[in-house]
């Protein structure tokens, strides 16, 4: 059975925006990953959702559409922004393509708050990467005087590092001098962010190095309790198979969330699935009334709480914190508020 939900600390629910171009949306695939998991639990903490992602499926590459009745099925808004392809994960045509997401969001959103087709947020979480989708947003944020949360689930520009020709040494004089533009604007989002949440200690790290020390912050680690996600009405038997699945292969565990910890290591084994832990002073937690922050988890591994999550694990989402009570997100020591 779900865990009861914390007392919320607003009086009235709040209009959050998710930006992430690349999970599968309702009707693409199951188990529902990252973003679609986090949808589903602030709609049922009573929040109003809508999610902004591409018309250019990353992980199936082809042109998506979102179904009809996704509002009246999963209590959330999908909407599409209009992107060219690209079939190489590493390529120019990607690259243009992150620039239309970025570019066409923006401009859909300013115009739909403008004309009062659309309310305007409390909250725009954004994934990085890519980066336009957080730059975007950022920029959204300031104009409607929004919580602005950067969600890091890879680094960027790090990975692009192993690229770079020629041995070692070499690519580390020569990584600065191709991605210093990439790091530079990584770093702008990460210091303009009001919160910041990543997937593992080692990413928290890298990232959010120069991020302000009283910034918020966790990590959120990979992994979810399938059984506490209802399936899609559009794909129940779909949904029953994979959850035989992952009990069968522990494709699907909670491993937890916590305030990320300067300089912490790496959490392994049990002590992922602990659920909640507090960091150091200073580490994490947004003061009541403050920045509103939401806090996704991500990703499959086994129950005992694996650092990585095996290939092709499905993804769920989880705690949000900063709009409840510290006492109310302390008090559950499981996986899932």
């Amino acid at each position: 059975m779900p865990s009861p939900a914390p007392e919320p600390l607003t009086s009235r629910p709040l209009s959050v925006w998710l930006v992430n171009p690349f999970d599968d949306i309702p009707g693409e695939g199951i188990p529902p990953l990252r973003y679609w998991s986090l949808a589903r639990v602030l709609v049922a903490r009573g929040h109003d959702v809508t999610w902004w992602t591409a018309t250019w499926s990353h992980r199936r590459k082809t042109i998506r559409t979102a179904p009809l009745g996704i509002r009246e099925d999963e209590g959330f808004a999908v909407r599409l922004v209009a992107t060219r392809p690209y079939q190489k994960n590493v390529s120019l045509a990607r690259i243009n393509s992150h620039k239309d997401f970025g570019r066409t969001f923006e401009r859909l959103a300013s115009e739909g708050v403008s004309s009062g087709q659309l309310g305007r947020p409390d909250i725009i979480l954004a994934s990085l990467p890519p980066l336009e989708g957080p730059e975007a947003a950022l920029r959204l944020a300031r104009r409607l005087d929004a919580t602005f949360i950067l969600d890091v689930q890879d680094l960027w520009p790090e990975t692009f590092e192993r690229l770079v020709p020629g041995p070692a040494f070499l690519r580390q004089l020569i990584a600065p001098l191709l991605l210093g533009n990439m790091a530079a604007r990584r770093q702008a989002v990460v210091v303009g962010a009001d919160a910041l949440s990543a997937t593992t200690d080692a990413y928290a790290r890298a990232a959010f190095a120069d991020a302000p020390a009283e910034t918020p912050r966790h990590v959120c680690y990979v992994g979810a309790y399938v059984d506490e996600f209802p399936g899609p009405p559009r794909a129940v038997s779909e949904v029953a198979a994979a959850r035989e699945g992952g009990r069968a292969g522990g494709d699907g565990a909670w491993a937890g969330c916590k305030p990320a910890p300067t300089g912490a290591g790496e959490v392994a084994g049990d002590e992922v699935r602990e659920g909640s832990k507090h960091g150091p002073k200073g580490a994490g937690e947004a003061a009541d009334g403050g920045s509103g922050a939401v806090k996704a988890v991500g990703g499959g591994g086994a129950r005992t709480g694996s650092k990585k999550a095996p290939k092709g694990a499905g993804e769920a989402a989880g705690v949000i914190r900063g709009l409840f009570s510290a006492a109310a997100a302390g008090a559950s020591s499981g996986p899932l508020e």
